[in-house]
């Protein structure tokens, strides 16, 4: 967790600072979503995203945005929680979809795991892939967020 946040913040700085006025930051996404799924689980996750300015027209796009996710699932059925942090990368065009690979923290244990997404506005799926007890888990469920743009000179309305 501390390398992805120590990544992703030399990433920010790169792009904020890079000319001493900050007018090089190229925009991105701050977005807060719920989810509910397999196993009558319900998670929530808070995600951040910087787009890659070499891809799409600026304004127009479509864009490219890699990023980083944290969250926590709790299942109603089972009664267990964990964490999990991702590095996921994403693409919009109107329609979004992605893939994302990292970590959970379950029951004391560091589990890798895998994730496919997709959707419309605000509304999409996931899928995701975890190997616990010793057998592939995975996870499917429906998805609603919300995004904030961060305004910059490739990503702009």
């Amino acid at each position: 967790m501390k390398k992805c946040v120590f990544i992703l913040a030399i990433i920010i700085q790169s792009f904020l600072i890079a000319d001493g006025r900050g007018d090089n930051f190229p925009g991105g996404y701050l977005s807060f979503s719920i989810n509910y799924g397999t196993h009558q689980t319900i998670g929530c996750q808070l995600s951040l995203g910087i787009v890659i300015p070499t891809v799409g027209e600026a304004s127009i796009g479509p864009y490219l945005f890699p990023g980083m996710v944290g969250g926590m699932r709790y299942s109603l059925k089972n009664k267990k929680k964990y964490s999990y942090t991702d590095l996921q990368l994403l693409y919009f065009n109107g329609f979004w979809g992605g893939v994302g690979k990292g970590i959970a923290f379950y029951e004391g244990a560091i589990i890798n795991r895998e994730k496919l997404f997709g959707g419309f506005l605000m509304f999409g799926g996931i899928k995701e892939k975890m190997p616990l007890n010793k057998e592939e888990q995975y996870y499917n469920a429906l998805h609603f967020g919300l995004a904030i743009p961060l305004i910059g000179n490739h990503f702009y309305p």
